[in-house]
C-alpha cells in the first residue's frame, strides 16, 4: 500500500525528533560503563551521519510517493542513504572490534569505499528498474472488479468440488458389483 505524503512526513519527523531527544537525553545521564560510554560518544560523533540517511530516505519516500517523474529521483535519495547508512554500519563494526580487541573489520577497510558505492549502485539499479517494471505492469493490466475475482473463486471451488466427486463416486465393475474406485 503506497503511503500519502502527509503520513510520510509525519512519521519521518516523529521518528527523527525522537532519535534525537533520546540521544540528547542519553548524552544527559552519567555514565560509570567504559563500554557504554563508547557506545554514546560513537552515536554523538556520528548523529549528523545518522540524521543524513534519515533525512534522503525521508525525501526519497515523498518523492516516490509522488509518481513518475518523482520517483525516480526519490530512488536517487534511496541510493545516497543507502551510501550513508552502510558508511554508518562500517563505522559501528569497527566499534564492536575496538571492544573484542581483534583486528578482523580493519583488514578490509580498503574495500569500505568500494562497497558504499556498490550498495549505492545496486539500490539505484533495483529501484529504477522497479520503477519501470511497475509501470509496464500498469500498462498492462486491466481493471478487477470484485465480481470477477468471486466469478474465479467459485469456478475452482466448483472445479475441486468436481474432481473430488469423480475420485470418490462409486463405479460398476465388469462382474456387477459396486466398487469403490
Amino acid at each position: 500500500m503506497q503511503k500519502s505524503v502527509v503520513q510520510v512526513t509525519l512519521t519521518s519527523i516523529a521518528t527523527l525528533v525522537v532519535l534525537v531527544i533520546l540521544v540528547g537525553l542519553a548524552g544527559m545521564l552519567p555514565v560509570h560503563n567504559a563500554y557504554l560510554s563508547q557506545i554514546l560518544d560513537f552515536v554523538n560523533n556520528y548523529i549528523l551521519v545518522i540524521i543524513f540517511f534519515t533525512l534522503f530516505f525521508f525525501v526519497g519516500e515523498i518523492l516516490y510517493a509522488f509518481g513518475l517523474p518523482f520517483n525516480v529521483l526519490g530512488v536517487i535519495f534511496y541510493a545516497y542513504g543507502a551510501y550513508f547508512i552502510t558508511f554508518f554500519i562500517f563505522k559501528v563494526f569497527y566499534l564492536i572490534e575496538s571492544f573484542i580487541d581483534v583486528a578482523i573489520f580493519s583488514s578490509f577497510g580498503y574495500l569500505e569505499q568500494l562497497f558504499c558505492i556498490a550498495i549505492f549502485l545496486v539500490v539505484l539499479v533495483v529501484g529504477i528498474s522497479r520503477i519501470f517494471s511497475k509501470k509496464e505492469d500498469a500498462e498492462k493490466s486491466e481493471d478487477v472488479e470484485w465480481k470477477d475475482i468471486w466469478g474465479e473463486f467459485k469456478g475452482g471451488m466448483n472445479n475441486i468440488s468436481k474432481k473430488f466427486r469423480e475420485k470418490t463416486e462409486v463405479k460398476k465393475v465388469n462382474d456387477g458389483k459396486k466398487k469403490k474406485k
